[in-house]
């Protein structure tokens, strides 16, 4: 693909990239949910993060207005915690942490789509008044 050449996806393709990122959180509440069962010594961590996962999750199958501000806020939090947890593991472990892989490869494409999806949502909007 040249260079400026612009990935257009059409509607349907957005509706079914935002729901992919939604079943992604769902099954990261889970996960994190799954830990507070099962002892994890900082419980209030995880369930913060089965609450921000869920909210997310609905946020994606039903984005409403500046619902991309915070995916971008998020996306941040994840480089720096996710980012973070990749380089400490790599160095003292000399393995790759799959879980922080995932993380920093889906969340600049989920930010990606939520803005297109906005823009899209915004432009209709427009047409429709």
């Amino acid at each position: 693909m040249p260079a400026g050449t612009a990935i257009r996806l059409r509607p349907r393709q957005l509706q079914w990239l935002l729901r992919l990122f939604a079943v992604g959180l769902f099954f990261a509440a889970g996960y994190h949910l799954v830990a507070i069962f099962n002892g994890a010594p900082s419980v209030g961590r995880h369930a913060l993060f089965v609450a921000i996962n869920l909210v997310f999750a609905c946020g994606f199958l039903r984005p409403w207005p500046g619902f991309a501000v915070l995916v971008a806020v998020l996306c941040v939090q994840q480089f720096l915690s996710h980012g973070g947890t990749l380089v400490r593991v790599l160095r003292t472990e000399n393995r790759l942490d799959w879980p922080s892989v995932v993380v920093l490869i889906t969340m600049p494409l989920a930010l990606a789509v939520t803005v297109l999806d906005a823009r899209r949502r915004r432009a209709t909007s427009r047409t429709e008044v």
